[in-house]
């Protein structure tokens, strides 16, 4: 009398997840010049007063836009 033993078939099937990739387009802001950024000429309608808030403003938007 032969015994003969087969080894069992193991099948592995790997189902692998779908890759997702959601790439978020980043936030552009578009900031026309106003006509108050033109040359500062000294004149009493374009005091430097005017244009130091304006370029503090911008700064802090490119700082925390960088940052």
């Amino acid at each position: 009398t032969t015994t003969t033993t087969q080894a069992p078939t193991a099948t592995t099937t790997t189902t692998e997840a779908p890759s997702i990739t959601t790439t978020e387009a980043p936030t552009t802001r578009t900031t026309r010049a106003p006509p108050l950024l033109r040359k500062i000429d000294g004149s009493p309608s374009s005091p430097a007063w005017v244009y130091a808030p304006l370029v503090l403003a911008v700064s802090v938007l490119a700082y925390s836009s960088l940052c």
